[in-house]
């Protein structure tokens, strides 16, 4: 059993600077957790003696809120990703697990049932990331049965409309909320 530490980059920038912003669970981090649980390694947000890091950062800005990993934890293997630090993606035995839900507290289920973008706007780095948009995961792949809240961050969520009815159906089939 390995020992993992989590680290939301942002969450911690968040705290350093006094920000006060909403803030979406980090998705990454969530899918990370879910597989080292199913491979019966210990996860948490606070381990004294990790084996595995992974830190995400979701806004460039933030970069800076790393400092301490590698004087902290000189013995850890650290894994640092996220859009702020790197286009480099999970693999996908990791994307497309069902988020662990555990580690945030929250109602509502949350994913991308789309990635990318055919719009390329200069400010916008989802386009260079992820490429033109396509199918990605069925609502119901990340959906928490416990939850009737569904919160959508697709970019797009209307380019591709016959598999925007798809999931809509399901979500009409199951009675549930939706934030897009």
């Amino acid at each position: 059993m390995k020992k993992i530490l989590l680290v939301d980059v942002d969450a911690i920038a968040d705290k350093i600077r006094k920000k006060k912003r909403k803030r979406f669970p980090n998705i990454a981090l969530m899918k990370i957790s879910a597989w080292h649980k199913q491979q019966g390694d210990q996860v948490s947000w606070d381990e004294q003696d990790p084996d595995i890091i992974y830190a995400s950062i979701v806004f460039t800005e933030n970069k800076d809120a790393l400092y301490f990993l590698q004087n902290d934890y000189p013995n850890a293997e650290i894994h640092i990703g996220g859009s702020g630090y790197s286009f480099e993606t999970l693999p996908e035995e990791i994307d497309m697990m069902m988020p662990d839900y555990s580690i945030y507290e929250g109602k509502y289920s949350i994913g991308f049932s789309t990635r990318g973008c055919n719009r390329k706007c200069s400010y916008c780095l989802v386009y260079k990331k992820e490429g033109k948009i396509r199918k990605y995961m069925e609502i119901k792949q990340f959906h928490d049965p416990k939850r009737k809240n569904i919160v959508l961050l697709d970019n797009n969520i209307l380019a591709l409309k016959g598999w925007f009815k798809k999931n809509m159906a399901y979500v009409k089939k199951h009675n549930l909320k939706v934030d897009f």
